[in-house]
């Protein structure tokens, strides 16, 4: 497979992880039942850590140290 069509794939499958997660709360929107609701939440909570881990693999290195410098005030600094 061409490497283009290789990083297409991963962008779309980040972007998928993303339109998982706002998924989540329109769930609740509709008249089902709660534990219904509470499985389908999980189930889109881990496919859009599934999905972005593996977008995140097929990406490399290059992708996963520019999320580390964008969010990198959410990790401590060691002193």
């Amino acid at each position: 497979m061409q490497a283009g069509k290789l990083k297409t794939i991963g962008i779309a499958l980040v972007v998928l992880s993303g339109v998982f997660w706002l998924i989540i709360p329109v769930v609740h929107l509709f008249n089902i039942p709660l534990w219904l609701a509470g499985t389908i939440d999980v189930s889109l909570f881990v496919a859009a850590e599934i999905v972005f881990w593996v977008g995140a693999a097929i990406l490399g290195k290059p992708f996963v140290q520019k999320m580390k410098e964008m969010f990198k005030f959410w990790r401590r600094k060691s002193s």
